[in-house]
């Protein structure tokens, strides 16, 4: 692995190789790194300035280094994870009402400095009922699957600036627009024709889903 890092390490003197090694496992384990993350910022920046290198490293773990430079961000997409035919069925209506959800917001041109998207849980309320013709998922059942989520690195959960009463929002990452595939979007209506003719709960079924961490 040492080797991998030498041209890097010729180019800027002032890391070393624990530093490109840290930001690697980082990449893996988050799946996205992002300037507008203070956790994650110094491994972005280390990333996106040695992008070949990184993407060297990441090919042989089947690991696509995706960069939106405008937004500032980065994304390991391995090829065999986040199937939305293996995947939680509440995890899989989530991401697809959050990916939607941005989708809109990005083109109404309300997106933030870094094109995150940002929603109130009446909203989201409004939106995943809509989506999927199912009921809201309860608040424990969503701090759970948010918590996932933001493993992930594609949604987390933001204090509410707004007086209120909602606890916290929703802050959507752009990396779920590079995350979610068409092949994701095309469920949402199949999940919604399925709520509409059938209403056993399906809220435990589970099958195997693929990890993004290491």
């Amino acid at each position: 692995m040492a080797g991998n890092w030498d041209r890097a390490l010729a180019r800027d003197g002032k890391y070393v190789q624990e530093d490109f090694e840290r930001a690697a496992y980082r990449l893996i384990s988050h799946q996205v790194l992002s300037a507008m993350d203070a956790s994650t910022r110094k491994d972005y920046f280390l990333v996106h300035m040695n992008m070949s290198d990184f993407a060297q490293v990441m090919a042989p773990l089947g690991v696509e280094i995706i960069h939106d430079p405008h937004y500032q961000y980065v994304v390991a997409k391995p090829k065999h994870v986040l199937n939305p035919h293996r995947a939680n069925k509440q995890v899989t209506l989530l991401v697809l009402v959050l990916a939607s959800i941005h989708h809109k917001v990005r083109f109404e041109g309300q997106e933030g400095e870094f094109g995150e998207a940002y929603v109130e849980l009446p909203d989201l309320q409004e939106h995943y009922q809509g989506l999927t013709g199912r009921p809201m998922l309860k608040p424990g059942e969503l701090r759970a699957l948010m918590a996932e989520l933001e493993r992930w690195g594609i949604a987390s959960e933001q204090k509410n600036p707004l007086e209120d009463g909602q606890p916290f929002r929703i802050v959507i990452h752009p990396a779920i627009s590079a995350i979610v595939s068409k092949e994701w979007l095309n469920q949402l209506d199949a999940f919604r024709r399925e709520a509409q003719g059938n209403d056993e709960d399906d809220s435990d079924v589970m099958v195997e889903v693929d990890d993004v961490s290491a």
